[in-house]
C-alpha cells in the first residue's frame, strides 16, 4: 500500500492518494471533519478514481467496516 498527502488543512480536511503496488489504480480519497458544536466530529469520506465497478464496490465494503467499528467505539 501506498500514498502520498495532496492537501492537508488541520482539523479540516485531508486529500492523498491511496494504490495498493501490485495494481495500476491509483485512487484518491477526501477525508473532511465537521465540528459539530458539541464535542463530536463528523466525518465525511469519498474515495475515487476506480478503474472498474467491482474494485470501487469492494472498497466501499470495506470502509463502510472501518466506519461501523469506529462508530461502536467511540459510544
Amino acid at each position: 500500500m501506498r500514498g502520498r498527502f495532496l492537501k492537508v488543512v488541520k482539523n479540516k480536511e485531508l486529500i492523498y492518494t491511496w494504490n495498493w503496488e501490485s495494481s495500476k489504480e491509483k485512487t484518491i480519497i477526501t477525508v473532511q471533519f465537521d465540528d459539530n458544536g458539541d464535542q463530536t466530529t463528523s466525518i465525511h469520506l469519498t474515495h475515487e478514481g476506480f478503474l472498474t465497478k467491482e474494485s470501487a464496490e469492494m472498497h466501499k465494503k470495506g470502509w463502510d467496516y472501518y466506519i461501523d467499528e469506529l462508530e461502536k467505539n467511540n459510544k
